[in-house]
């Protein structure tokens, strides 16, 4: 007998399965949507670790719909090139908390950037950063965590993310643009808008936040000026790094980005006069050009001299390598092959010109 029941039940059982597992179902639904706390877990959703695809991708759409209603401008920002992982999968409370009233403007989840930026960035990231906050030379605003005045938080169409291209995100502060912009002679990486190829956005040991120190950073492109340092007489100021003091890094109105004053008449020998031509600010002796060879515009008359080789205005380093040399007194030749490079006998008024 009670193998028949047994065999009646396991029939009514294989009949009704589907009837079983629609009752089951509904069971479960109720109880998720009816019990506050596993409703909250559900549509909250799990950790990033360990929540399930549906619950997530439940979650991130409930949760990122209801703040898109108010936010649209954000809901453009998700066709934009490099969005931000968080935003692109429309995970806001991952950094925003929408209730406490005690966060700050933007109510962000910690109290500032970088606390907020390292919970999901690898300790790697936190180690360089506080490498790069011992440097000597820090940005300002990489100093004071002021990461998203570069960075849109969200999404961009720059690289990592930048608020605009690169240059125009320096200009917004650094007015070099405004100050050069309008030079002759530009240096190319500032021609190219290449901020980035000589400085560290955020820290460097060097001055200027430069990412190699003088002279390396001008070795990488100049590879002729790294092989004059084997000359055997060098120019203090080329020898001790001081590339700067002879040349403008960005833009000046003269060639070979000499830094001479804009309205110069003889701007390669005023660029010398600089340390040689006494004053206070002069670090060597005076040179006293009505006493040496005549250069740029003579002293005595007032007219330009003129190198008879190169057909340019004649100047100190006509004669002298300002970097340095193998002859004595930095000369460009030996002894009498350098004055007679220009003192023989030429045709015309190219003879003997002064």
């Amino acid at each position: 007998m009670w193998q028949k029941i047994a065999a009646a039940v396991i029939s009514f059982l294989r009949i009704n399965s589907f009837l079983f597992a629609g009752l089951a179902l509904l069971a479960v639904a109720v109880g998720v949507l009816a019990v506050p706390a596993t409703r909250q877990i559900w549509f909250k959703g799990w950790s990033l670790a360990t929540r399930t695809p549906v619950a997530s991708g439940l979650a991130d759409a409930v949760e990122s719909r209801t703040c898109l209603n108010c936010h649209t401008d954000k809901e453009k920002k998700l066709s934009q090139k490099v969005p931000h992982q968080p935003f692109l999968e429309k995970r806001c409370t991952a950094c925003h908390t929408p209730h406490d009233p005690k966060t700050n403007a933007t109510r962000l989840k910690a109290k500032d950037l970088d606390t907020l930026c390292s919970q999901c960035h690898a300790a790697d990231r936190q180690k360089k950063i506080a490498d790069q906050m011992k440097m000597g030379n820090t940005h300002p605003p990489f100093k004071k965590a002021w990461c998203t005045a570069c960075h849109d938080p969200h999404a961009s169409d720059n690289p990592v993310m930048l608020r605009l291209p690169e240059t125009d995100v320096c200009i917004t502060c650094h007015n070099m643009y405004a100050r050069f912009g309008t030079k002759q002679v530009q240096h190319a990486p500032f021609a190219r808008q290449a901020c980035l190829g000589c400085h560290d956005p955020h820290a460097s040991p060097n001055p200027n936040h430069t990412r190699w120190p003088l002279p390396y950073l001008c070795f990488n492109c100049h590879p002729t000026a790294a092989r004059d340092m084997e000359m055997a007489v060098l120019h203090p100021p080329f020898s001790q790094a001081w590339c700067t003091n002879c040349h403008n890094p960005h833009a000046t109105n003269w060639p070979r980005m000499i830094k001479s004053a804009d309205d110069s008449k003889q701007p390669f020998v005023d660029v010398c006069l600089s340390c040689h031509g006494g004053g206070p600010m002069g670090r060597v002796g005076k040179i006293d050009l009505h006493a040496s060879h005549p250069v740029g515009i003579s002293a005595r008359d007032g007219r330009e001299i003129i190198d008879p080789i190169s057909g340019r205005q004649l100047s100190c380093i006509s004669c002298h390598n300002p970097h340095g040399s193998n002859a004595p007194r930095m000369l460009r030749r030996d002894n009498d092959y350098l004055c007679l490079g220009c003192h023989r006998k030429l045709p015309g008024r190219l003879n003997m010109p002064w």
